[in-house]
């Protein structure tokens, strides 16, 4: 904004930030910049994804900055709808979707199939060893009859 002044051979310096500070682009307008809507575009392909990132735009008049300002954009900023799309942040609990559900519940299945199968072969071994003791002892008492 340049309030009510125009700005002949001024300059627009816009650039992009991640949230260390560090550019990953800019641009620069030179010419006359009006106090009515203006805008400006430029294209590019950034060399990585920035989830969050800030844009400062810097107006020139003389070469001294006469406006600046930094504007932050976070992910969830951008996609409030569709918030699946941002990177989950440190600590924070995603909710379980349903292939993770179905998986969970498997491995409980899984898991149950193990305990029961333990205990089973478990029964069937103390059983077994029950069989032999009693046989041993009857056998023994036959004897000394």
């Amino acid at each position: 904004a340049t309030g009510y002044e125009n700005v002949e051979n001024g300059a627009l310096e816009l650039t992009l930030s991640d949230e260390k500070g560090g550019i990953f682009h800019s641009y620069r307008y030179e010419g006359d910049i009006t106090s009515a809507m203006m805008g400006v575009k430029d294209s590019f392909v950034p060399k990585k994804d920035y989830y969050d990132f800030n844009l400062t735009a810097k107006i020139y008049k003389d070469g001294a900055v006469i406006d600046e300002t930094t504007t932050r954009y976070t992910c969830k900023d951008l996609n409030p709808n569709n918030p699946e799309v941002c990177p989950k942040e440190k600590g924070a609990a995603t909710p379980l979707s349903f292939k993770d559900s179905f998986v969970a519940v498997g491995i409980g299945v899984a898991l149950l199939i193990v305990l029961a199968l333990v205990g089973f072969l478990a029964r069937r071994r103390f059983v077994q060893e029950r069989d032999v003791n009693d046989t041993a002892d009857n056998s023994t008492d036959t004897n000394i009859s």
